[in-house]
């Protein structure tokens, strides 16, 4: 099986409907990467993010793998991912989570993830972002991600062919209809209990 699941928050809803298709019963044996957009974790937040990822995966008897996309020499970090059939690259800073792909090498790994025979890619908020044709929305105002991270380029990894808006809600209807009109791709809103899976 391959599959691509994009979602915009971990709220008690999504997980109980997305969780299951992160883990599905036919992929065996299970081996789930955790990846966190903003880079490494350290100390507390290394816990606590370890921990609470850590008991999904029991809850679907899948193997935890930490993943940190910070570091300069990823080689490590690759091997895991080559390991893994299952990734899930959670919220964050879009653009810090591009830049750091792509300073590390792991945008190609998770190129070369998706030409597995068998594979569960997910993505939540920037995760998602990531996954789709470009980052772009994340730089505009009223969010942008980008003043300190400093891209200039924002295509992201081109996995499926339009882009997400998420956290969409009426509140950021008019913020999605402007960006929407801005772009030539597909933009697909996505609400905080919404998810999109492509079984491909």
């Amino acid at each position: 099986m391959k599959r691509i699941v994009l979602f915009s928050h971990v709220i008690e809803e999504a997980q109980r409907r997305v969780f299951p298709l992160l883990f599905p019963a036919e992929l065996s044996p299970k081996i789930f990467a955790c990846m966190p957009a903003n880079g490494g974790l350290h100390g507390r937040s290394y816990e606590i993010f370890c921990s609470s990822w850590r008991a999904i995966a029991d809850r679907y008897h899948a193997e935890f793998v930490y993943i940190d996309n910070a570091k300069e020499d990823a080689s490590e970090e690759r091997a895991k991912l080559q390991r893994a059939n299952i990734l899930c690259i959670t919220g964050g800073n879009a653009c810090l989570l591009l830049h750091n792909l792509r300073r590390s090498g792991l945008d190609r790994s998770i190129k070369d993830f998706v030409c597995k025979d068998d594979y569960v890619l997910a993505g939540y908020s920037a995760g998602a972002m990531v996954l789709t044709l470009t980052v772009q929305l994340a730089a505009q105002e009223p969010f942008n991600e980008n003043r300190e991270v400093g891209l200039t380029a924002f295509d992201a990894l081109n996995l499926v062919d339009y882009e997400v808006f998420p956290h969409y809600d009426q509140t950021t209807h008019a913020a999605f209809e402007r960006y929407r009109r801005s772009t030539p791709n597909l933009v697909k809103p996505l609400a905080d209990d919404a998810y999109i899976c492509e079984d491909l």
